[in-house]
């Protein structure tokens, strides 16, 4: 299933960073509590444990408090362990104004592309009204679903900078989506169009490991990308 197969890739990508904690980033709190109940019925959370020890779950809807235990478990797992996983939602506060510089962060995967829903009305009225503002007398305006998409990639771009804190940081950027990969057309300064929208210090650097949805890429992530 899906599920099975996400928590595969996402597996093997774990078991090749040697160090420090693992951000994992899912669309949404249902997505997440769906992955980790499938993952506890296969052989996936065993798999993630045996790798990096500890897995630390954003509470939904929780505190001030629930939000902080959850933190200072994975900072304190991660200093005396060396090592733990988080999994965590886009927008959501693990997200947003947290800092994991240096160990805290050697990884961080970005499950899909976090596009908000679009059955809410504040949504559908905000893409409704750029599309008509740009019909009446702000062509310069971003129409309806170019706002739609932006909102997704400030939703990344606040994920992947939870990872690098300052010059001398690093880490291992994974994007788990297809619509990430490079297909081949490509903007006036020779960037992919699908990769316009990422990070602008980043969008230089990043590179499709494997496109096939169907078989398994552990060769490619294990080895990493060779120029």
């Amino acid at each position: 299933n899906f599920h099975g197969k996400l928590g595969d890739a996402i597996s093997t990508i774990i078991e090749a960073i040697p160090r420090g904690g693992i951000l994992v980033f899912f669309p949404s709190f249902s997505f997440l509590k769906k992955s980790v109940k499938e993952w506890k019925r296969d052989t996936t959370w065993d798999r993630l444990s045996e790798s990096k020890g500890k897995i630390v779950v954003e509470p939904s809807g929780s505190s001030q408090d629930e939000f902080e235990r959850a933190r200072e478990s994975f900072n304190n797992t991660v200093n005396t362990t060396g090592h733990c996983i988080l999994l965590a939602v886009f927008r959501g506060k693990m997200s947003e104004g947290v800092s994991f510089n240096d160990d805290y962060a050697r990884g961080v995967i970005c499950v899909g592309v976090p596009l908000p829903s679009w059955v809410e009305r504040s949504v559908s009225a905000k893409k409704f009204y750029n599309d008509e503002q740009r019909k009446l007398r702000k062509k310069n305006l971003l129409h309806g679903e170019g706002w739609y998409s932006q909102q997704a990639y400030r939703a990344i771009a606040q994920a992947i900078g939870r990872c690098i804190r300052h010059a001398a940081d690093y880490g291992t950027i994974i994007l788990l989506d297809s619509r990430h990969c490079d297909d081949g057309h490509y903007n006036a300064s020779g960037i992919p169009q699908v990769h316009s929208n990422l990070p602008k210090w980043m969008r230089h650097s990043v590179r499709t490991l494997r496109m096939d949805r169907r078989q398994r890429a552990n060769n490619d992530v294990l080895g990493g990308w060779r120029g």
